[in-house]
């Protein structure tokens, strides 16, 4: 999100409400860029993590019954 107010109460709630980041005017164009990137690589990474886990195999050692607790 980049505003034109640097207001705390503002960048929390929108973070709360989804924001990846809060900037406020005037800001670096490279530090904003270098924040995008860091953020598709973050989505990138969170849709390859949800990918994994849909196509995880079951644990072979699920219903395994024995004597020994753990």
């Amino acid at each position: 999100m980049l505003t034109g107010q640097n207001d705390r109460a503002n960048a929390v709630r929108a973070v709360g409400l989804g924001a990846y980041d809060f900037f406020a005017k005037p800001f670096e164009p490279e530090l904003l860029a270098l924040t995008i990137d860091r953020a598709f690589r973050l989505y990138d990474l969170q849709q390859e993590n949800r990918r994994l886990q849909a196509t995880r195999q079951p644990d072979a050692f699920a219903g395994l019954i024995t004597r020994d607790p753990r």
